[in-house]
């Protein structure tokens, strides 16, 4: 017992951390990629959360799914935050990077 709740000792279903509505079919809405029918899944992360830690934990649990789906039947990630944290992060070494040198140069002009 840990303050008068029970601790459960197993791992956590769905439902216990995610929000899940089925909007049924009749919903006028639709997903597609290319002439193929999708689903979309969005996964949010926490405030306290790291996107990029949280995207390699997605990545494995997609391939693990989509070794289980039909044939022919693919997951694809999109839109995903971590690129985009990975890509800001990327360009801001490049141009620290470049700033360095480029200080470092006129230094040395400046100085001989």
């Amino acid at each position: 017992m840990l303050c008068g709740l029970r601790v459960k000792k197993t791992a956590p279903s769905t439902r216990d951390v995610a929000f899940l509505r089925d909007e049924g079919i009749d919903r006028l809405r639709s997903f597609y990629v290319g002439d193929n029918q999708a689903i979309t899944l969005r996964v949010d992360r926490s405030a306290a959360g790291d996107a990029i830690a949280i995207q390699e934990v997605v990545e494995e649990e997609a391939a693990k799914l989509e070794r289980t789906l039909p044939q022919g039947t693919t997951i694809e990630l999109i839109r995903t935050r971590a690129d985009a944290i990975s890509g800001r992060l990327n360009l801001l070494l490049k141009n620290g990077a470049t700033g360095v040198g480029v200080s470092a140069r006129i230094r040395f002009l400046t100085t001989s």
